[in-house]
Parts: C-alpha cells; sequence; structure tokens
C-alpha cells in the first residue's frame, strides 16, 4: 500500500496534516519561485542602470570630444608658430623678458645696468611688446648679448640700439678689452586676444 493510499484510508487528522503540509510545500515552491523571479528582475534593472551609466559617460566623453581636439590644434599651431611671445599677459610676457635678458647678459660677462618695460606698440593689426634696457660689458660679451636678443626665438626685433665707448672716462694706463655701454630697445610680437594665455618661454 503507497503513501497515498495510506493518507487516504487514515484518519480525519492524519489527512487534514498531509494537507496541510502538501499546502505548505505548494505555497513555499511558489515563494521561491516568485523570489527568483523578483532577483532576476532586479539584476536586469541593475544591469539596466549599469548599461544607461556607461552609455552617459560614454556621451560625455564624445561631447567633450570637439573641445579636446580644439585644444589640441591650438597647442598644435602656438608650437609650430614661434613669431609670437607666450604668457598669460603682456605684464608677464614683459617680467619673463626680464628675466631673460638677464640671463643672457649673465652668461655673456655683461652687467645690466638698467632694465625696464618699453611702451607696447600697435602696427598692421599686431600688438608688441619690449624692453628697454642699459647693459655695459667688454665688446665681445656686449656682441654676444645682441646677437642673442636678434636670434632668440620667439623672434625679437631690435628697434633701437645705440654704442658707447667707455674709454674717454678710463685711465689711460687701462689694459685689457674696452668696455662699451649698449643702450637697447626691442620688441616681441604679442599672440592675437583669443590666443592669451598660451604656454610657452623665450629660449
Amino acid at each position: 500500500m503507497d503513501s497515498l493510499t495510506r493518507v487516504l484510508n487514515g484518519s480525519a487528522a492524519s489527512r487534514k496534516a498531509a494537507a496541510l503540509a502538501l499546502l505548505a510545500l505548494v505555497a513555499a515552491t511558489a515563494a521561491a519561485l516568485v523570489l527568483t523571479a523578483a532577483l532576476s528582475a532586479l539584476s536586469s534593472r541593475q544591469a539596466v542602470r549599469d548599461k544607461r551609466v556607461h552609455l552617459g559617460q560614454l556621451q560625455s566623453v564624445l561631447a567633450l570630444k570637439p573641445a579636446l581636439e580644439a585644444a589640441r590644434r591650438s597647442a598644435q599651431e602656438t608650437q609650430e608658430r614661434p613669431e609670437f611671445l607666450s604668457g598669460a599677459s603682456a605684464a608677464v610676457i614683459q617680467a619673463d623678458l626680464q628675466a631673460w635678458l638677464n640671463r643672457i647678459a649673465a652668461a655673456h660677462g655683461v652687467e645690466v645696468m638698467s632694465v625696464g618695460n618699453a611702451p607696447q606698440v600697435e602696427q598692421d593689426g599686431m600688438r608688441f611688446a619690449g624692453l628697454r634696457a642699459n647693459l655695459s660689458g667688454a665688446s665681445e660679451g656686449i656682441y654676444g648679448t645682441i646677437l642673442a636678443i636678434e636670434s632668440a626665438r620667439p623672434y625679437l626685433i631690435v628697434r633701437q640700439a645705440q654704442l658707447h665707448s667707455t674709454l674717454g672716462s678710463q685711465q689711460a694706463a687701462h689694459a685689457g678689452p674696452a668696455e662699451l655701454v649698449l643702450q637697447i630697445q626691442f620688441y616681441g610680437a604679442l599672440p592675437p586676444q583669443d590666443w592669451a594665455g598660451a604656454t610657452g618661454a623665450i629660449r
């Protein structure tokens, strides 16, 4: 006699207990199925959210691409056009020029007696900033300094230069190379207004 027959032939209490156990099993199975389906749906929703976030990130990167390309082109153009001085402002450019002139003069054994900003000049739509300086040193050092200014990149233009010898004020028995005083004014081209803030340095 199988289990089902024993249950059917059993007492009312045993049949009721068996029915309740079967009902509980069915309910547990249904709950497990519902839970599995809910977990699967939740996992799917989370996957969809993750994909949406990833898609948003990709769209943000794509949106930045034109700006990044423009910045890259601007940097490349700046490097390929050494005729313009570079700096955050004209004042910063002139300060960099003064520091550069001091280094060049020291390298050639020349003394910078005085240095200051020259008035800015505008010509044919171009803006120029520069320095006025008085330098003193041996003739070789003075000539080397002038050559360094004229061969600098970005390009510098010497607009005024006067050389004076100090022999007249020296003793007749003075030995060694003649001392010269150089009064010089030179300029460099400022970048167009839309290039303000480009990075770079005189070298």
